[in-house]
């Protein structure tokens, strides 16, 4: 059986995040055995690159079939991760998995886990030279806490279970009580300093058989629910290189191995941590556009192959937009439409439209229109 012939297992929910990893590693020559939980309509299934797809409707449904086949595929799969769901089951099943499965890890059971906790990833970072915001937790058990720096971010401590719909801005002690309570008691969640910030960018990156390797970091210019939608991809060499040494150092301490997007903001001439991303972060697929494609080199090194033919390669600066997502800035009238095909069309990168694969762009594109139109006559509707 050739390397070839090995399909990539690649996991994850409806977003660009796993379309774009399936685009990665197809346009690569791999074949995709794509698990997709939460949608039973996928655009993603329609990816001419997907050869065996699989709908559940839980990430336990998926991760159960994987566990049931674990000692029937005839070699070890790679298992792509494209959701913070995802990674929590197999590191949790690490000994049982390891022998079976190629999957992002930290070398031991429950340790992934351990530091997809945000406050453990301020407390590291902090500890290797990168600056953070001052932050505390509300465990579980507990309505409110005291705080004392305003304004203040509020969201859920471990992102497994929480959403980036459930962070929240609060200016005074009165609305953090508010917010902490309408998370309920049995909720974990952060409560950090609010740094107004000039702006946000992902530090891109991947660590495997013992090398840390980061090509460059990507420059947020628009988001959506903070989400990365419009973006400038740069070289690692135009960013500060004593912050570049501390992420390896954050990466090598907790021993991960696997994709990771390290989450920071600049702000009066400072950079400050924000959170690390222990999985494929979806703005990896700009970075395959601009020269160097991360999760192929990882399939690469797991595969018992020469990575660094990948990874020595020059990364250039492009521009990259989530366009069906970046389009609701011009529906809600922030920018003109204008500006925006303007701006779109001087994006290398894409992450919809490609001129390769056109059935899952067509097929958002119209799920998209109609939810807004549904969403529409629904006001409409209430009114």
């Amino acid at each position: 059986m050739n390397d070839f012939s090995k399909k990539i297992i690649i996991i994850g929910v409806t977003h660009h995040n796993t379309l774009t990893m399936v685009r990665c590693l197809g346009k690569a020559g791999y074949g995709i055995q794509l698990y997709i939980y939460g949608d039973k309509n996928t655009y993603i299934q329609y990816s001419k690159y997907v050869t065996v797809f699989t709908n559940k409707n839980t990430c336990e449904e998926v991760f159960d079939d994987l566990f049931i086949k674990k000692n029937k595929w005839g070699y070890k799969p790679i298992v792509i991760s494209c959701s913070d769901e995802v990674s929590h089951l197999f590191d949790l099943n690490y000994d049982e998995l390891k022998d079976s499965y190629f999957f992002f890890n930290c070398g031991e059971k429950g340790r992934l886990t351990y530091y997809m906790d945000k406050q453990k990833q301020v407390q590291l970072a902090s500890k290797l030279g990168i600056i953070a915001p001052k932050s505390k937790v509300k465990k579980n058990g507990v309505d409110t806490i005291k705080f004392d720096n305003f304004p203040c971010i509020c969201k859920p401590l471990s992102s497994i279970n929480g959403k980036k719909s459930q962070i929240c801005v609060c200016f005074d002690q009165k609305s953090l009580d508010k917010v902490l309570n309408s998370f309920g008691q049995q909720s974990c969640v952060q409560v950090q300093e609010f740094i107004k910030r000039e702006f946000e960018m992902v530090v891109i990156g991947l660590r495997v058989n013992g090398e840390t390797i980061i090509p460059g970091f990507i420059k947020k210019l628009r988001d959506r629910l903070g989400g990365t939608t419009y973006a400038k991809i740069y070289p690692i060499d135009k960013f500060p290189t004593s912050i570049v040494i501390s992420i390896k150092k954050f990466v090598e301490e907790i021993n991960y191995e696997g994709l990771f997007g390290i989450e920071l903001i600049y702000a009066k001439g400072k950079y400050y941590f924000v959170e690390a991303n222990l999985r494929n972060d979806a703005t990896t697929f700009a970075f395959s556009v601009a020269g160097v494609n991360l999760p192929l080199a990882y399939v690469l090194a797991k595969s018992g192959k020469n990575f660094h033919v990948e990874t020595s390669k020059m990364l250039h600066e492009i521009n990259s937009m989530v366009e069906l997502a970046d389009i609701t800035h011009v529906m809600k009238f922030k920018i003109s439409l204008f500006r925006w095909l303007k701006e779109r069309n001087r994006c290398e990168s894409l992450y919809f439209y490609d001129k390769d694969d056109m059935k899952p762009y067509k097929v958002a594109k119209k799920q998209f229109v109609m939810g807004y139109i549904n969403r529409a006559l629904n006001k409409l509707h209430f009114k």
